[in-house]
């Protein structure tokens, strides 16, 4: 079995990706991100059985890990419904610290892992990856004792950021100002509080390798670098070329 905290995180993230996409698994397949394919106007087709099918697996699974909390922590004042995903998802998340010791954190990291993986297949086949925004900044408690959450702030497109290790989900101009209090005092930012900016500002997730990208193309230049020698760019100047040059249409 692999260490605790890994385990206990990837079940976090499983349960985050699901309440994501379930609900979704009933609307039409969305669009991948830049498509210029118009919506059709006829009516949605009848949900097919391969989606009934994931929808049931993942509900089966929930419920199954959810009784296993429930009669080996003595929670029998729980009261949840097989089909009530979110209430179980949450029962799940707050002892996910407690399944990642279990000896079937393994088991519950594969399934979950697996309705995430199957759900998002229905939902968004072809969506972006997400990028990591950085480490999350937050002071979590653990085992009593106040630590730095070691978890990934992951961005996708048209929603809002999300630490994979603590679950906090907040706007982007939120883990901004947790992760660069003193930002909006410069105009200088690095490739990586720019990547921040132009998802702020653009709502857009891009990388750092699109930065420099776009300084060998003469979109944006670099104004100067700082004392650790990292290059630096006007945020403000970054916004007008990017606008002028519709780069992110």
């Amino acid at each position: 079995m692999s260490d605790t905290p890994d385990n206990a995180n990837l079940i976090r993230r499983a349960l985050h990706d699901i309440e994501r996409h379930y609900d979704d698994t009933l609307e039409p397949v969305r669009r991948a991100p830049g498509s210029h394919v118009k919506v059709s106007k006829e009516p949605p087709l009848p949900i097919s059985a391969h989606v009934l099918d994931v929808r049931a697996m993942c509900c089966s699974r929930l419920a199954s890990w959810s009784l296993l909390v429930i009669e080996e922590r003595d929670l029998h004042t729980e009261r949840l419904s097989g089909l009530d995903v979110p209430a179980m998802c949450d029962l799940l998340h707050r002892h996910a610290d407690w399944l990642g010791e279990h000896e079937a954190a393994d088991d519950v990291v594969t399934e979950l892992e697996s309705s995430a993986r199957d759900l998002a297949g229905i939902t968004t086949p072809h969506r972006k990856e997400w990028m990591s925004l950085g480490t999350c900044p937050l002071v979590i408690e653990k085992d009593g004792e106040p630590t730095g959450c070691t978890g990934t702030i992951r961005a996708y497109p048209e929603c809002d950021p999300y630490c994979d290790g603590c679950g906090t989900e907040a706007v982007v101009t939120w883990w901004e100002r947790m992760q660069f209090p003193d930002a909006e005092l410069s105009r200088l930012l690095t490739a990586h509080e720019l990547v921040l900016f132009v998802h702020k500002q653009f709502g857009r997730v891009i990388a750092e390798v699109t930065i420099r990208q776009w300084v060998r193309q003469n979109v944006i230049t670099k104004a100067g670098t700082d004392d650790k020698g990292r290059s630096l760019y006007d945020k403000a100047s970054v916004a007008y070329a990017l606008e002028r040059r519709r780069v992110l249409a």
